[in-house]
């Protein structure tokens, strides 16, 4: 990286989701569940469906297209992007990264690529990255932070505490210089308190999503 440029402020430019066509109800939910009615799924979580991704769908695929809505929201081209963050539990495989996934789907072949992985804090962890990558290096302008999971495919359906919650989805900001006097990024407070850690089997017995409890 080049010297940092000290008076410069990035901000968020725009921002774009994606959801799967289907949606799977609190009745399928529960019909998988022993012991648990669509009733009691509503009145314990809130939730009345979830997203769920087709067997054709992965969370790069997710992330594209939540990216290039992004993209569209800002007016730049993919070609724009100097920097690529996808903050992701359930990636693509192992290697490469998914954000190398998305990267060659949206065609941002200028862009360096990279995967985070800090469950529901992934997109404020990438957000930082980001921001601190695009001050310190005068050479980058602009950067495409996306949070993504499929956690449909590792749920196990007879797991009520995991199985009523998640679903499916991607939602990508991009980031860049803002002018004078606009209100900057401010992702300080980094913390990771070590108490109150739960574990969720997953339908692997590989497989582990850890959560915070709230």
């Amino acid at each position: 990286m080049t010297a940092a440029h000290t008076t410069q402020s990035i901000g968020v430019l725009g921002m774009g989701t994606h959801l799967p066509a289907h949606r799977r109800s609190n009745e399928e939910v529960a019909a998988m569940a022993p012991g648990i009615s669509a009733q009691w799924i509503a009145r314990r979580t809130g939730v009345l469906r979830r997203h769920v991704a087709a067997a054709h769908e992965a969370a790069s695929d997710l992330a594209a297209a939540a990216v290039t809505r992004a993209l569209a929201a800002t007016g730049l081209d993919a070609e724009q992007l100097d920097l690529i963050i996808v903050g992701t539990g359930t990636p693509d495989e192992l290697g490469p990264s998914t954000a190398c996934r998305v990267q060659a789907l949206i065609g941002a072949h200028r862009a360096v690529a990279l995967d985070v992985t800090a469950a529901c804090a992934g997109w404020v962890f990438g957000a930082r990255v980001a921001r601190d990558w695009l001050l310190q290096d005068t050479g980058a302008r602009y950067a495409a932070v996306v949070g993504v999971d499929v956690f449909s495919r590792f749920l196990n359906p007879d797991d009520r505490s995991s199985a009523v919650l998640f679903g499916d989805g991607a939602a990508a900001s991009v980031l860049g210089p803002v002018a004078a006097g606009a209100t900057p990024s401010r992702c300080t407070d980094r913390r990771s308190p070590p108490s109150s850690i739960r574990r969720f089997h997953a339908s692997s017995p590989h497989v582990w999503t850890v959560m915070a409890s709230a």
